[in-house]
């Protein structure tokens, strides 16, 4: 019986970086579909390229020989250190009121960020009793206005 298991890697890949860190993690294809949908499919030739630059600037043969380098760097989710609690701070001055925040956290994490529309003043704030610290709202979004901070340094400023 084979015990392998093929690998392919899916969403959110937009540069050759992401098809890097995704085959160091054992994927041995990757697929891109948004990306193109945004840019066209001209990405194709730079993503080559940078792939081309990466295997060169790091000595590898092929795209082959990278495939799972990184799975000795993965730890259990028990193994982690929980003890250095983080919250999102939204900085309420350069937030652009997307939306993206809150939709994320509220559809694919913890229900943390908050909603207010007062007298046309919309704000997104977050709910330190519910946030986990997980960060997805500061991948989301576009203008890098939010960021993790320490949950004791977040509470006081």
């Amino acid at each position: 019986m084979d015990n392998n298991c093929i690998i392919s890697a899916t969403g959110g890949i937009s540069n050759w970086n992401d098809v890097v860190e995704f085959m160091l993690l054992g994927a041995s294809t990757t697929q891109i579909c948004t990306e193109v949908m945004f840019k066209g499919f001209n990405i194709i030739e730079k993503l080559n390229a940078g792939l081309e630059d990466y295997l060169t600037r790091h000595n590898f043969e092929s795209l082959h020989s990278i495939i799972g380098l990184s799975l000795n760097k993965i730890n259990k989710f028990e193994s982690l250190d929980k003890n250095i609690p983080t919250i999102a701070n939204i900085d309420q001055n350069n937030c652009i009121k997307c939306g993206n925040c809150f939709t994320s956290c509220t559809d694919g994490a913890y229900q943390a960020i908050e909603y207010a529309d007062k007298s046309d003043n919309i704000t997104y704030t977050v709910n330190p009793d519910k946030c986990t610290g997980c960060g997805l709202c500061s991948i989301i979004c576009p203008v890098s206005c939010i960021k993790m901070k320490s949950a004791v340094n977040a509470l006081i400023n």
